[in-house]
Protein backbone atom coordinates (compact mmCIF):
# COMPACT_ATOMS: atom_id res chain seq x y z
CA UNK A 1 0.00 0.00 0.00
CA UNK A 2 1.43 3.35 -1.03
CA UNK A 3 -0.18 6.30 0.80
CA UNK A 4 -1.17 9.01 -1.68
CA UNK A 5 -3.88 11.21 -0.18
CA UNK A 6 -3.60 14.67 -1.70
CA UNK A 7 -3.93 16.67 1.53
CA UNK A 8 -1.11 15.03 3.55
CA UNK A 9 1.95 15.82 1.43
CA UNK A 10 2.78 19.03 -0.43
CA UNK A 11 3.08 17.16 -3.75
CA UNK A 12 2.91 13.64 -5.18
CA UNK A 13 6.69 13.35 -5.58
CA UNK A 14 7.19 13.95 -1.85
CA UNK A 15 4.40 11.50 -1.04
CA UNK A 16 5.95 8.83 -3.23
CA UNK A 17 9.48 9.25 -1.85
CA UNK A 18 8.17 9.28 1.74
CA UNK A 19 6.26 6.05 1.15
CA UNK A 20 9.16 4.36 -0.60
CA UNK A 21 11.47 5.33 2.27
CA UNK A 22 8.93 3.84 4.70
CA UNK A 23 8.87 0.57 2.73
CA UNK A 24 12.68 0.47 2.60
CA UNK A 25 12.83 1.01 6.37
CA UNK A 26 10.28 -1.77 6.74
CA UNK A 27 12.56 -4.09 4.76
CA UNK A 28 15.47 -3.17 7.03
CA UNK A 29 13.43 -4.15 10.08
CA UNK A 30 12.24 -7.41 8.52
CA UNK A 31 15.71 -8.62 7.51
CA UNK A 32 16.90 -8.12 11.07
CA UNK A 33 13.85 -10.01 12.34
CA UNK A 34 13.58 -12.91 9.89
CA UNK A 35 17.14 -13.21 8.61
CA UNK A 36 16.06 -13.03 4.97
CA UNK A 37 16.44 -9.78 3.06
CA UNK A 38 13.73 -8.24 0.92
CA UNK A 39 10.47 -8.76 2.74
CA UNK A 40 8.53 -6.16 4.74
CA UNK A 41 7.64 -5.71 8.38
CA UNK A 42 3.96 -6.59 8.71
CA UNK A 43 2.98 -3.89 11.24
CA UNK A 44 3.84 -0.30 12.08
CA UNK A 45 2.64 1.10 15.40
CA UNK A 46 1.67 4.71 14.71
CA UNK A 47 2.02 7.27 17.49
CA UNK A 48 -1.47 8.69 16.96
CA UNK A 49 -3.26 5.37 17.43
CA UNK A 50 -4.13 3.66 20.68
CA UNK A 51 -3.66 0.06 19.53
CA UNK A 52 0.09 -0.30 19.98
CA UNK A 53 -0.36 -1.99 23.35
CA UNK A 54 3.04 -2.81 24.84
CA UNK A 55 4.87 -1.81 21.68
CA UNK A 56 6.76 1.44 21.31
CA UNK A 57 4.92 3.88 19.05
CA UNK A 58 6.51 4.59 15.64
CA UNK A 59 8.16 1.18 15.42
CA UNK A 60 7.81 -1.82 13.12
CA UNK A 61 6.87 -5.37 14.12
CA UNK A 62 6.08 -8.65 12.44
CA UNK A 63 2.84 -9.10 14.42
CA UNK A 64 0.27 -6.96 16.18
CA UNK A 65 -1.62 -7.26 19.46
CA UNK A 66 -4.19 -9.27 17.46
CA UNK A 67 -1.57 -11.85 16.35
CA UNK A 68 -0.07 -12.72 13.00
CA UNK A 69 -0.77 -10.82 9.81
CA UNK A 70 -1.94 -12.30 6.48
CA UNK A 71 1.09 -12.85 4.24
CA UNK A 72 -0.67 -11.44 1.21
CA UNK A 73 0.13 -7.92 2.33
CA UNK A 74 3.76 -8.63 1.39
CA UNK A 75 2.73 -9.20 -2.22
CA UNK A 76 0.30 -6.28 -2.32
CA UNK A 77 3.09 -3.99 -1.12
CA UNK A 78 5.55 -5.20 -3.75
CA UNK A 79 2.92 -4.92 -6.50
CA UNK A 80 2.18 -1.32 -5.47
CA UNK A 81 5.89 -0.52 -5.29
CA UNK A 82 6.55 -1.96 -8.75
CA UNK A 83 3.60 0.02 -10.13
CA UNK A 84 5.80 3.10 -9.69
CA UNK A 85 7.68 2.00 -12.82
CA UNK A 86 4.61 2.68 -14.96
CA UNK A 87 5.00 6.42 -14.39
CA UNK A 88 8.68 6.62 -13.37
CA UNK A 89 10.63 3.76 -14.99
CA UNK A 90 13.95 5.00 -13.58
CA UNK A 91 12.91 5.42 -9.94
CA UNK A 92 15.99 4.22 -8.05
CA UNK A 93 14.31 3.73 -4.67
CA UNK A 94 11.53 1.57 -6.15
CA UNK A 95 14.23 -0.36 -8.00
CA UNK A 96 16.13 -1.04 -4.78
CA UNK A 97 12.99 -2.19 -2.96
CA UNK A 98 11.76 -4.56 -5.67
CA UNK A 99 15.15 -6.07 -6.36
CA UNK A 100 15.70 -6.71 -2.64
CA UNK A 101 12.31 -8.42 -2.53
CA UNK A 102 12.90 -10.55 -5.63
CA UNK A 103 16.37 -11.63 -4.52
CA UNK A 104 15.08 -12.50 -1.05
CA UNK A 105 12.20 -14.47 -2.52
CA UNK A 106 14.52 -16.28 -4.90
CA UNK A 107 16.80 -17.25 -2.02
CA UNK A 108 14.06 -19.23 -0.23
CA UNK A 109 11.54 -20.27 -2.92
CA UNK A 110 12.24 -23.25 -5.16
CA UNK A 111 9.49 -22.33 -7.61
CA UNK A 112 6.86 -24.75 -6.34
CA UNK A 113 3.52 -23.82 -4.83
CA UNK A 114 4.31 -25.82 -1.70
CA UNK A 115 7.32 -23.62 -0.90
CA UNK A 116 5.90 -20.24 -1.98
CA UNK A 117 6.28 -18.11 1.19
CA UNK A 118 2.96 -17.14 2.73
CA UNK A 119 3.87 -16.70 6.41
CA UNK A 120 6.13 -13.88 7.60
CA UNK A 121 6.67 -13.99 11.36
CA UNK A 122 9.18 -12.64 13.86
CA UNK A 123 12.47 -14.57 14.16
CA UNK A 124 11.39 -17.15 11.56
CA UNK A 125 12.38 -17.59 7.92
CA UNK A 126 9.27 -17.09 5.73
CA UNK A 127 7.49 -20.35 4.92
CA UNK A 128 4.38 -21.76 3.23
CA UNK A 129 1.23 -22.82 5.07
CA UNK A 130 -1.42 -22.21 2.41
CA UNK A 131 -2.02 -22.00 -1.33
CA UNK A 132 -3.25 -18.49 -1.99
CA UNK A 133 -3.63 -17.50 -5.66
CA UNK A 134 -3.98 -13.82 -4.76
CA UNK A 135 -0.44 -13.76 -3.38
CA UNK A 136 0.93 -15.38 -6.54
CA UNK A 137 -1.13 -13.05 -8.75
CA UNK A 138 0.17 -9.95 -6.93
CA UNK A 139 3.73 -11.22 -7.30
CA UNK A 140 3.17 -11.79 -11.01
CA UNK A 141 1.69 -8.29 -11.33
CA UNK A 142 4.74 -6.80 -9.60
CA UNK A 143 7.07 -8.69 -11.93
CA UNK A 144 5.19 -7.43 -14.99
CA UNK A 145 5.35 -3.84 -13.70
CA UNK A 146 9.05 -4.23 -12.91
CA UNK A 147 9.75 -5.24 -16.47
CA UNK A 148 8.96 -1.60 -17.35
CA UNK A 149 11.91 -0.35 -15.28
CA UNK A 150 14.73 1.19 -17.26
CA UNK A 151 17.31 0.67 -14.50
CA UNK A 152 17.15 -3.12 -14.15
CA UNK A 153 20.43 -4.87 -14.88
CA UNK A 154 20.62 -7.87 -17.17
CA UNK A 155 20.85 -10.18 -14.14
CA UNK A 156 17.81 -8.52 -12.54
CA UNK A 157 15.80 -8.92 -15.75
CA UNK A 158 16.80 -12.59 -15.84
CA UNK A 159 15.61 -13.00 -12.24
CA UNK A 160 12.30 -11.28 -13.06
CA UNK A 161 11.77 -13.64 -16.00
CA UNK A 162 12.61 -16.68 -13.82
CA UNK A 163 10.20 -15.67 -11.06
CA UNK A 164 7.47 -14.87 -13.59
CA UNK A 165 7.82 -18.35 -15.12
CA UNK A 166 7.53 -19.85 -11.65
CA UNK A 167 4.30 -17.98 -10.95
Amino acid sequence: WVFQLDDVFPDKATALQTNLKFLSDSQDYAVNSMGVDGFFANVFFWDYREDYGNHTPNTFSMSGPWGDVWGGFQYRAIADTARVFLSDPSNSMAHKIVTRFYKGLDSIWDGTISTFPTVFNEKTKPYNNQHDPQMVANLAKSLAYSSKSTVMTSDEKTLIAKLLREC
